[in-house]
């Protein structure tokens, strides 16, 4: 094999000479003890083919990677390759020499993301990896006095690429060798720190990542022992404003070294600390503004009570950002927003929090994706139900009502004006709805029943008069479906203020727009079940001279017919004496609608004179011989299938209108 491997790259045959190489690596990783007896002329061999730079990358890594698994054997062949002369140092130094091999690319500069690698070379990439193994594989005692050296070498050097490698080579080895290097921690962040200074932004960027590795490979040793000089180079590294990579990674250094601090070493370096991550919160470069927001939340988790002072500071820039980072391109940030309040918010506990909490929530409602704001709105509804669980909690919560309510409000002007809707056969017919518009009707009832008329009336009134002033018909059609989605949950407390209740609605049954005069006609009828009888006692003398009206409105059908609706749900809460002097203007209506030509107009006049006559009862007899023709005509003609629900509610009206007039009256009319 080594004969093989020799001749093939003597007469310049890689090819041949992979394929042995690949064979060398599968039996040092299986059986490395077959190697024994060959052992110094075999690694001598790969040593070679790894340090010469005439051959092919792929040819001289694979003599690497035979080197490194070689190095990994040891608990198969233990202590086999530390007897081995000049073998860490001449691999060390490979290794080295190909961490050397990266570019000074404009790319990296200008990176959007900390991924960015532009200028890394194969090379570089097997350079840090095989470094990694080798630490791990043999750890410091033997790994950190070699390392050490060729370190003190490559930092005399000219090169910017020899002072990268060497703190690219210290951050790789930081695990493996951790024991040792703990030991000399003086020597270790003296060297790196030097480097901060670097004239070369590559050089400080890898002094920095020196800093962040070492912070989780030798904490909490390393906070303990060096904070006074770490801490003031991080953030003074903060200040490199011609190089938003350098800020990015110092903030992220930054959260490497304070996730194994003390709340104690912490708190003196905060002032500075929390000064310069605001300062990159408002950097014009997203990858700034995560680095900095990953580093703001280790602080606080880190700083804990310490944090309070910051916290008036800190979170309007927070919210700001998570308001304003809307575009897909910036989940990403939203993210690191969120993550960042949530764990300031645990440093200074709930009572500080509570407020901003809720805060949060509302503008997550508000600017992201549709689905993902739902869900923040069911959240907020759900924590409003859990009043028997947690008594007034939500209340007592700054704004909470107001900024949901608007929330919902908002959903609710998502409609659109589909002509759909216009020539819809039936009433259940709802395009030009949306999912917002049907989350914010469900909601708003849900509110109103959690919470009751007292909390929700004075934000809902408050909203609704600077909805109907303004020029949008969505606006003025979500006030009034809003209205009757919380007369239930608000009854007691509407009922007190009908007057303004009623004004607000009839101003609307005259809008210039057909669907804002249905959600007027419509809000009259739940609140006719919601807020009734109190409704018809007080203000019939209004309300039905408006329906009444409403039902004569030709060019709409659908008004029509849920004006007619709206009458069913108004008479069953009246007297008769209340109905009687309105009778003959709406039963002389209702007959014209039962000559519609659209069904879902005849069947809303069928319920609602049907209704009207249970309502009346005696006061109906006048009316029976002209409405019964009319009533039996329907029923006889409606013998198609389309038309079944037609003539189930002819039949339904006939048998009301029959047990108001009597027995006697209707008997004959009943038999046919």
């Amino acid at each position: 094999m080594i004969r093989t491997l020799t001749e093939s790259l003597n007469n310049g045959n890689e090819a041949t000479a992979q394929e042995a190489l690949e064979l060398f690596i599968e039996l040092a990783g299986t059986e490395p003890r077959f190697l024994r007896r060959q052992l110094v002329d075999i690694v001598a061999s790969m040593l070679q083919i790894a340090e010469a730079e005439s051959l092919e990358e792929s040819t001289r890594h694979l003599a690497v990677e035979f080197l490194v698994t070689l190095a990994e054997a040891r608990e198969r062949a233990p202590g086999m390759v530390r007897k081995l002369p000049q073998f860490i140092d001449r691999l060390f130094a490979a290794l080295m020499k190909m961490l050397g091999d990266i570019e000074d690319d404009p790319a990296w500069y200008s990176a959007e993301t900390e991924d960015e690698d532009a200028g890394e070379t194969g090379n570089y990439s097997m350079g840090q990896e095989c470094l990694d193994r080798l630490a791990i594989a043999l750890g410091g005692n033997t790994i950190v006095p070699v390392a050490y050296q060729q370190f003190s070498a490559y930092l005399v050097a000219s090169e910017w690429q020899k002072h990268h490698a060497s703190l690219i080579a210290l951050a790789q080895i930081a695990e493996g060798c951790s024991k040792v290097m703990i030991k000399n921690l003086e020597q270790v962040v003296s060297m790196i720190l030097s480097q901060f200074q670097s004239p070369h932004p590559r050089v400080r960027w890898a002094a920095i990542n020196a800093i962040g590795q070492l912070s989780t490979d030798l904490g909490p040793d390393l906070q303990n022992q060096h904070h006074q000089r770490v801490l003031p180079a991080l953030a003074a590294a903060m200040d490199d404003i011609q190089n938003p990579r350098v800020q990015a990674h110092a903030a992220s250094a930054v959260l490497n070294f304070s996730e194994n601090c003390t709340p104690e070493i912490l708190a003196p370096y905060l002032d500075g600390i929390v000064s310069k991550l605001l300062v990159l919160l408002q950097n014009g470069k997203q990858m700034v503004q995560e680095g900095a927001l990953t580093a703001l939340a280790s602080v606080a988790d880190s700083s804990q009570e310490h944090f309070q002072k910051y916290y008036d500071v800190v979170m309007p820039y927070l919210k700001t950002i998570l308001m304003n980072a809307t575009d897909k391109s910036k989940r990403m940030l939203r993210a690191k927003s969120m993550e960042c309040i949530s764990l300031v918010g645990m440093a200074v506990g709930k009572d500080r929090f509570k407020q901003d909490a809720i805060q949060v929530w509302i503008a997550e409602a508000e600017s992201l994706e549709e689905s993902t704001r739902h869900l923040a709105v069911e959240f907020l509804v759900t924590l409003a139900e859990a009043r028997e669980r947690a008594p007034g909690m939500v209340r007592k919560l700054p704004q909470f009502i107001d900024r949901l309510f608007a929330a919902l409000m908002k959903m609710l002007e998502d409609i659109e004006d589909d002509p759909a809707w216009y020539s819809a056969e039936t009433e259940d017919e709802d395009a030009g709805e949306t999912s917002n518009y049907s989350m914010g009707q469900e909601c708003l009832d849900r509110l109103a029943i959690a919470l009751g008329g007292n909390t929700i009336v004075p934000v809902a009134y408050q909203q609704f008069y600077a909805y109907l002033v303004a020029s949008a018909w969505q606006k003025h059609h979500a006030s009034l479906i809003a209205l009757a989605q919380i007369a239930e949950g608000c009854s007691k407390v509407m009922i007190k203020n009908l007057e303004q209740v009623v004004s607000m609605i009839l101003s609307q049954v005259q809008s210039p727009h057909p669907r804002v005069r249905w959600a007027a006609i419509n809000a009259i009828g739940q609140l006719s079940t919601d807020l009734g009888p109190d409704l018809q006692n007080q203000h019939h003398q209004r309300v039905l001279p408006a329906l009444a009206a409403a039902m004569d409105d030709i060019q709409n059908p659908r008004v029509q017919a849920h004006a007619a609706s709206a009458v069913l749900n108004f008479s069953e809460n009246c007297t008769p004496e209340i109905l009687a002097p309105y009778l003959d203007g709406i039963v002389s209506k209702l007959l014209v609608l039962l000559q519609n030509g659209k069904q879902m107009v005849q069947e809303g006049a069928l319920t609602a004179l049907a209704s009207v006559a249970d309502s009346s009862q005696e006061h109906f007899q006048k009316y029976y011989d002209v409405v019964m023709p009319y009533l039996k005509t329907i029923l006889m003609n409606a013998t198609d299938k389309s038309k079944r629900m037609l003539r189930a509610k002819s039949m339904e009206c006939i048998s009301l209108v029959g047990m108001a007039v009597g027995k006697d009256r209707f008997k004959q009319d009943a038999i046919q």
